[in-house]
């Protein structure tokens, strides 16, 4: 395979060089991946909750209120919470 290679370049020295850019450039691309991968796991909105705490969305508020597992007036201190919750972190996220 490299035979036609060496005969049109006249030296395995410079295929010896071209083999050792793509190999660095490669390695770069997957550098690079991983690094875009590990940024993004670390500032999606789901990582951002508090480890310890129990967030529940609107649906799931709702789907506890309609199966009568909390009440009308739990269901709206929960609701202000969750929405009060929402407004914080999107006005940390307009500070940034």
């Amino acid at each position: 395979m490299l035979t036609p290679l060496l005969s049109q370049s006249g030296s395995a020295e410079q295929v010896g060089e071209l083999l050792t850019a793509l190999g660095c450039l490669v390695g770069a691309a997957v550098i690079a991946v991983v690094v875009g991968v590990v940024v993004y796991k670390r500032f999606s909105p789901s990582q951002q909750r508090d480890e310890g705490s129990t967030a529940f969305s609107l649906v799931d508020l709702r789907r506890l209120r309609d199966e009568g597992q909390i009440t009308e007036d739990e269901f709206q201190k929960a609701r202000g919470r969750v929405i009060g919750e929402s407004q914080d972190t999107m006005d940390k996220r307009v500070e940034i």
